[in-house]
């Protein structure tokens, strides 16, 4: 153990020394206050929501790059829509933190190296066609009215929706994305959605204590033994999910799929079908799958929280909504068509504004693979570089004064002129390919929402816990009264 320690000190003094070095000539580059530095572990545990926010807010106040050290580490902060896209586009490689979650997604998206994830990323491509994507549209009715049914037992008292959001979302997903039921699944919907949220939070510990990061010392943890209970409860549903597809595939290869409409072709129909020659194991298979039902329910739950928070704290724009939803759908209880959503103007701007202000997903982490050019520093090869989206997002340079306001108007209004000033889906080569499916899969839960209810909420109550996603933990209960 002791050699193990020694041999541990000595790389970091080397990488300490090299960070040094690299970056003598960033000493310009704002250092983020001591007191809310990472250095102070057990306060970061406690306040590292509270921390990335400020972080942010701090970026935006001295230039929109600033850095701060994790133990020896430098690690920059940008948080312009210039220079996010300038790292985001050149620098492919994930942060070291992405190695955290790799237990659990693996190493095929999110976590990859970028030429398997450009070979995935194909396959994707392929599963999210905007004809495919409109074929969805009926399961997104039909599980929106099944929730709605259930938001029914909740009137007239101030109710947290998460759960039961992340329950329907969850089925929504897998029926959708990858073409299977998992109501009936062996291992439970809530088993699943307990053992994620176990692995998220074991991840967040490693970070804050980081001698959990040193694998040699994590496997003799607690935690260790907490991660492999919860893995083998969500390798099991996943590969669950794979089996049922398997045999759909086998007893009906002409049609496969449950989405059948415009002939549409599940994401494991096309893995299945490309196994062989894209030489994807059952493994890669089983993280890709992973990672979609990761990617495609829990920041939706965490989106349609904030936008009903939204809608609920500003009658003016409550009205407005169900207004032009009742000019576009009627006052019927009809499903909505894919070519209803397009319609749905102001819904969109009310999405798009909830989502700008409260994206799930607020940083990002890459490592430079050779020196970056910003726009006024050089950022040093193989450094650390937070991109953060939260605060590109209320950018006052390019969003205007009234940047942290909720707003639905702006987005009819000069809107920034840079692509990457709304960055919720994340700008840059490894973008988020479900930003289209998320906007139709909101608006249409959206629209049934608030054809039965009126909402009622507070959006100055909200308060955050950080995971892979922005998760509210206060302010986001909303009452409901039927229309």
């Amino acid at each position: 153990m002791i050699i193990y320690l020694g041999l541990l000190f000595g790389c970091l003094g080397v990488y300490w020394t090299y960070v040094k070095l690299s970056s003598y000539n960033n000493k310009l580059i704002p250092k983020i206050p001591k007191k809310f530095n990472l250095n102070n572990f057990r306060v970061c545990f406690k306040e590292l929501s509270k921390w990335l926010i400020y972080a942010g807010e701090y970026s935006n106040d001295v230039g929109c790059v600033s850095k701060f050290n994790y133990g020896p580490v430098v690690v920059y902060v940008v948080s312009n829509p210039e220079d996010a896209s300038t790292v985001l586009t050149r620098c492919t490689s994930k942060s070291f933190v992405y190695d955290l979650i790799k237990p659990y997604v693996g190493s095929q998206l999110i976590a990859s190296d970028y030429p398997v994830w450009k070979r995935n990323r194909r396959l994707l491509d392929l599963a999210f066609k905007q004809n495919i994507l409109n074929g969805y549209v009926a399961m997104f009715n039909k599980r929106a009215d099944a929730l709605v049914i259930d938001m029914s037992k909740e009137i007239n008292k101030e109710v947290d929706f998460t759960h039961l959001f992340s329950r329907y979302l969850l089925g929504t997903a897998c029926y959708t994305t990858l073409g299977v039921n998992v109501n009936d699944q062996e291992v439970s919907i809530d088993s699943y959605l307990k053992s994620v949220d176990k692995l998220i939070k074991i991840m967040l510990n490693r970070f804050v204590q980081p001698w959990l990061l040193l694998d040699f010392v994590f496997k003799f943890s607690e935690l260790k033994k907490e991660q492999d209970v919860a893995l083998e409860i969500v390798q099991n549903f996943s590969e669950e999910v794979i089996r049922k597809k398997k045999m759909q595939f086998a007893l009906n290869s002409d049609n496969p799929g449950d989405v059948d409409e415009d002939n549409a072709e599940s994401l494991l129909d096309i893995l299945i079908k490309n196994r062989n020659e894209d030489e994807i194991s059952d493994r890669n298979m089983r993280e890709i799958v992973d990672n979609v039902i990761l990617a495609a329910y829990d920041s939706n739950v965490y989106m349609m929280l904030y936008i009903l928070v939204c809608i609920g704290s500003y009658p003016e724009v409550q009205k407005k909504v169900y207004d032009e939803v009742i000019s576009v759908t009627g006052q019927t209880d009809r499903d909505i068509t894919h070519e209803d959503l397009p319609k749905l103007v102001y819904l969109e701007a009310v999405v798009k504004e909830a989502i700008r202000l409260y994206p799930a997903g607020p940083i990002v982490g890459r490592v430079t693979t050779f020196d970056t050019q910003l726009k006024e520093y050089v950022l040093p090869a193989g450094c650390q570089v937070i991109v953060h989206l939260g605060a590109i997002n209320r950018n006052k340079e390019h969003w205007g004064q009234d940047a942290d306001d909720f707003r639905p108007e702006r987005w009819f209004d000069s809107l920034p002129k840079h692509p990457a000033a709304f960055s919720s889906f994340s700008p840059g080569r490894r973008s988020c390919i479900g930003k289209s499916y998320s906007i139709m899969l909101l608006k249409t839960m959206a629209v049934k929402i608030i054809k039965k209810f009126n909402i009622s909420s507070d959006d100055k109550k909200l308060d955050f816990e950080f995971g892979l996603f922005l998760k509210p933990i206060a302010g986001h209960h909303i009452k409901l009264e039927l229309r």
